[in-house]
This record gives C-alpha cells, sequence and structure tokens, in this order.
C-alpha cells in the first residue's frame, strides 16, 4: 500500500492538520467502506471507533423516551463522526447512521484523545465543540 498523503484526503479535518499532527495521526488510519445504513453510534452505547468521511452522509438522530426521533444534524467529509470523540465520551445520547454509502477512515477513539491531548493545535483544529 503506498503511503498516505495529505493532499490526498477528502476530509476537510485531516487536510486541515498541521504537518505533526498529520503524521501523528496518519499511521493509525485506516479506510473503511461505509455502506448505506451502516452504524457508527448507538445511543449510550459504548463506540471504540472515530471516523472521517471521505465521502458519504451520516445522520445524528435523537429518540425520546416515548420512540418519536428527530435528525439533529447531518455530518459529511466536513467532520468526524461521532464529533463528541474528542470530549472523551465513551457513548453518546444519539444514534449515527450512514445515509448514503461512501468510504472513510477510522481510528480507535483513545487513540485519537491521546494525540489530542498532546497537541494544542489539533485542539485548535478540532475544537472542544457540544454534542449536536
Amino acid at each position: 500500500m503506498s503511503p498516505l498523503h495529505q493532499r490526498d484526503f477528502q476530509n476537510k479535518l485531516l487536510r486541515l492538520l498541521t504537518d505533526v499532527d498529520f503524521t501523528t495521526l496518519v499511521g493509525y488510519l485506516e479506510p473503511i467502506e461505509l455502506p448505506r445504513h451502516f452504524v457508527f453510534a448507538l445511543t449510550n452505547r459504548i463506540t471504540e471507533h472515530t471516523y472521517f468521511l471521505e465521502s458519504g452522509i451520516c445522520s445524528v438522530v435523537v429518540r425520546s423516551s416515548t420512540g418519536l426521533e428527530a435528525e439533529v444534524c447531518i455530518i459529511g467529509s466536513d467532520g468526524m463522526v461521532p464529533p463528541t470523540s474528542v470530549l472523551g465520551a465513551t457513548s453518546v445520547p444519539f444514534e449515527i447512521t450512514m445515509q448514503t454509502e461512501g468510504l472513510g477512515y477510522r481510528i480507535e477513539t483513545a487513540t485519537l484523545i491521546a494525540a489530542y491531548n498532546a497537541s494544542v493545535s489539533l485542539r485548535v483544529q478540532i475544537p472542544r465543540q457540544p454534542a449536536p
């Protein structure tokens, strides 16, 4: 497999990283096919990986205790899934699934958190944002 170059990525977060941060993460990124209905996260279930979409769109859906649900946002090649990964959350209060097939890269969330905590520039590029 040929080495991955930052310029070859479509994901905007990965493209914005400094050379040092990209070099830190790239060796841990695993390519993955993301079929329609692929489940990234289920409500209150542990998420072990964080995903950077290269193509396709996923939906973040919240569900009430009575079963009502609403899509609260969509994420594509502009972000990461789940968006709360760097907060250190091991589970999320929503469901995230692919709406259209796509491609992406995944990284173990623990690895991403360690890199995030060790790098000021990474914390600037991937700010701690509240959950959708």
